[in-house]
């Protein structure tokens, strides 16, 4: 993550990484996706223990 990246949180706590896409590693790409960039995937837990 870049060094001034704010963790995202809920109201029970932070998220957790599930994992990233850069974009300007993928050499066969469809039109449709960007050039470059940063996807970072997310999830958290609530008080049930359900995924969200």
């Amino acid at each position: 993550m870049p060094a001034d990246f704010a963790w995202p949180a809920h109201d029970v706590g932070e998220y957790r990484f599930l994992g990233q896409i850069d974009f300007s590693e993928i050499t066969d790409r469809p039109d449709s996706l960007p050039d470059s960039g940063l996807l970072s995937l997310f999830y958290a837990f609530d008080e049930d223990g359900e995924v969200f």
